[in-house]
């Protein structure tokens, strides 16, 4: 990132969605670590299929999957952001 200033990091949430943050700043959430909750980067969680009806109107999806990583990040910016 440091080398390559115009790109958007583009970073995964992780997969720490079941376990247990001994000292999060949310109960339940602040589960991301590392550069997952670096600035001016993108932090994608992982979400639910989505279920599209006949007709191609979206009926379910998009909530994020128990498995992903949640955020706040620490100083209470929203992550991931998609």
């Amino acid at each position: 990132m440091y080398n390559f200033p115009n790109y958007l990091p583009v970073i995964s949430a992780g997969n720490d969605g079941s376990a247990s943050n001994p000292n999060p700043t949310t109960t339940g959430y602040d589960k991301l670590n590392g550069n997952k909750t670096g600035k001016n980067i993108l932090t994608v969680a992982n979400a639910r299929d989505a279920t599209i009806d006949a007709s191609g109107n979206l009926t379910a999806g998009g909530a994020i999957h128990a498995s992903s990583s949640q955020g706040p990040a620490d100083d209470n910016r929203i992550k991931p952001d998609i």
